[in-house]
């Protein structure tokens, strides 16, 4: 996986260049942010509650007030599981174009 991470940040630059600052972070958020959103509040939690129900000793509760405590305690935040690797480069690159964003406007360079 660390070789991912490399090959991964070589397209980073060309991709900010061509799109700018927003347009950039907001084609990350969409394709990193929502995928790994989605995963952390749907499928891991199924994964979770259907886990679980080996190990309920009472009745189990219904699948959509298991999910709805789950979103409301924030247990979600808890883990990315697989999607670790996509919320990290969503951070990375987030990192990156704060920094192209910022050391830009200190040199005076146009960042888009």
């Amino acid at each position: 996986m660390g070789l991912l991470f490399p090959i991964a940040g070589y397209f980073v630059p060309e991709s900010f260049d061509r799109k700018g600052f927003s347009k950039f972070l907001r084609d990350r958020m969409v394709q990193l942010g929502i995928l790994t959103l989605i995963y952390m509040l749907f499928i891991q939690t199924a994964v979770i509650y259907y886990l679980l129900a080996f190990q309920w000793t009472g009745s189990r509760p219904p699948f959509n007030e298991y999910l709805i405590n789950y979103i409301k305690t924030f247990d979600f935040l808890g883990g990315s599981g697989p999607m670790w690797f996509a919320l990290a480069l969503l951070i990375f690159s987030a990192i990156y174009a704060a920094f192209r964003r910022f050391s830009c406007s200190a040199t005076g360079l146009k960042p888009e």
